[in-house]
């Protein structure tokens, strides 16, 4: 279930939720090279296989993979799900087609708070796509209790990436585009966010 529709850009959102808006570089703090396996897969899954035919096909083949891969070295403390329904009020909830949480002390099938990470999958619809991925992040927010932490939004049509942070009451676009064909940087950039987490969650354990 999509979240409500009210809302067709950022802008919309950023006025209804009296969100201070920035654009900032993002500022890569690991660099991390994909492994060459999976890169080699992937460069065989984007030849072969019409990826590109719908959104469905576009987060099998790509966004998941990427992910997953990213995240392989992050499972002791984070959790990656797809197509988890967040509930904050009537509003703000729905189902982001992934969402990152820290790893639940009760077990890695436990979906709780706090969640770090939504990613939102869209064809080619970055304006839709950024107004829904938003609306994510704010209910990530409310259900997390904690404005302070920082929680990350992903836009993406498989090949292109792009970034925004919510912290309180600020939202940072992040300017840069990231692209699938250049995947060492791409995954420099999930590895900065993933490596903010741990230690973040070391400190803060609660």
């Amino acid at each position: 279930m999509a979240f409500t529709k009210k809302y067709k850009t950022l802008g919309e959102v950023l006025l209804a939720y009296k969100l201070h808006h920035v654009k900032e570089t993002f500022k890569i703090t690991v660099k991390k090279a994909a492994p060459r396996r999976f890169a080699k897969d992937l460069a065989f899954d984007m030849k072969e296989i019409p990826f590109d035919s719908s959104e469905a096909t576009i987060r099998e083949v790509i966004i998941f993979p990427v992910l997953k891969e990213a995240w392989k070295s992050y499972t002791n403390c984070l959790t990656l799900w797809g197509h988890k329904a967040i509930y904050a009020n009537e509003e703000l909830n729905g189902t982001p087609d992934y969402v990152i949480s820290k790893r639940s002390l009760l077990s890695n099938i436990v979906f709780e708070a706090p969640f770090i990470a939504v990613v939102e999958a869209k064809m080619d619809d970055f304006t839709g796509g950024w107004a829904q991925c938003a609306l994510e992040m704010l209910a990530v927010q409310k259900v997390n209790q904690t404005p302070e932490l920082p929680v990350f939004g992903m836009v993406t049509n498989g090949e292109v990436w792009q970034f925004a942070q919510l912290k309180d009451s600020l939202f940072t676009e992040f300017s840069e585009i990231f692209i699938l064909r250049n995947l060492n940087e791409l995954f420099s950039v999930l590895t900065t966010i993933f490596e903010f987490y741990k230690n973040y969650f070391a400190k803060n354990p609660k």
